[in-house]
């Protein structure tokens, strides 16, 4: 079904991010990274969907794209309200794997302060 929607629209966001879960949740990490980020790139809203960029922060670290990773959870903690404390620890992850071990500490304090 979703298939058929796609070769109607290929950008059909809904369409995207469920084509997205529906990979993540099969452990395909390559389909689910590239339906994530066709979802992000059009999504027509302003609102940035922050269950798909945490999943797409994992595959990305799944796929040891490290830079890629902290590039996403940074985006993730920056514009949610109230970041997540998963999301910290995940950017500390990407940012040590990165070698930024300032940032990493950084982000780990965060997650600190969340879990209190």
């Amino acid at each position: 079904m979703l298939d058929e929607l796609l070769k109607q629209n290929k950008s059909h966001p809904e369409a995207l991010k469920l084509k997205g879960h529906s990979h993540f949740l099969e452990g395909n990490i390559f389909d689910s990274d590239e339906a994530y980020i066709a979802f992000l790139q059009g999504a027509p809203t302003k609102e940035t969907d922050y269950k798909v960029l945490q999943r797409l922060g994992l595959v990305q670290s799944e796929r040891k794209a490290w830079g890629d990773a902290k590039a996403v959870f940074m985006k993730c903690v920056s514009e949610q309200d109230k970041a997540f404390m998963n999301s910290w620890l995940q950017l500390s992850r990407a940012c040590m794997r990165n070698e930024d071990m300032l940032e990493s500490e950084d982000s780990v304090m965060h997650a600190s302060i969340m879990d209190q």
